[in-house]
């Protein structure tokens, strides 16, 4: 399958109140595509980076996830939200794999019926992709430093991370105060 290019311009992410709609209908869907649900939006990882993950990939002392194989060819470690800590040790009893039992088709149908049910079907962008959008977004808008959030999305550029950034207008504020307070009497 050969991969798109994300187009430049506004990022779409679920607000919470989307999220729990949309996850309502997933969970009733199916149980197991409910947790990868929740650990994608988590995490931020891709679908494939989640599937390919083996239990060997958890820390479970540190509460971390390494992804091997990523887009990029670079590995990354992540925490473990609580919640996400959680779905990926729900069952330990279906093999190498904490979601070796999700075809990846499965849960983009499922995830497309459970779109429809929430009242999200017009929206196009709710893709599973979302949720690594949401995440990424839900970091900036929190005010997290951007460098932080491109080691934990595994952006392998800072100019992708850099999308985000209309979503954290307060980092111009200090911008501002400095401005507001510049005085360059003080500078001889």
């Amino acid at each position: 399958m050969q991969r798109q290019r994300e187009p430049i311009g506004r990022i779409r992410y679920l607000t919470k109140e989307e999220e729990n709609r949309l996850f309502h209908y997933v969970r009733i869907l199916n149980e197991d595509e409910w947790r990868l649900a929740v650990f994608l939006i988590d995490t931020g990882a891709r679908v494939g980076e989640a599937l390919g993950l083996e239990y060997g990939d958890i820390n479970r002392r540190n509460r971390t996830v390494t992804f091997w194989e990523t887009k990029n060819n670079s590995s990354r470690t992540v925490p473990l939200t609580q919640r996400a800590f959680d779905v990926l040790l729900q069952d330990i009893s279906t093999g190498e794999k904490p979601f070796g039992m999700i075809n990846r088709w499965t849960f983009r149908d499922h995830w497309y019926k459970a779109r429809e049910l929430a009242g999200l079907g017009n929206d196009k962008n709710i893709v599973p992709h979302i949720l690594r959008h949401t995440c990424c977004s839900r970091l900036a808008i929190e005010g997290t430093d951007f460098r932080r959030i491109q080691m934990w999305m595994g952006h392998k550029s800072p100019s992708v991370t850099q999308r985000y950034a209309h979503l954290a207008p307060q980092y111009l504020n200090e911008c501002a105060r400095v401005l507001d307070g510049f005085d360059d009497s003080e500078a001889a």
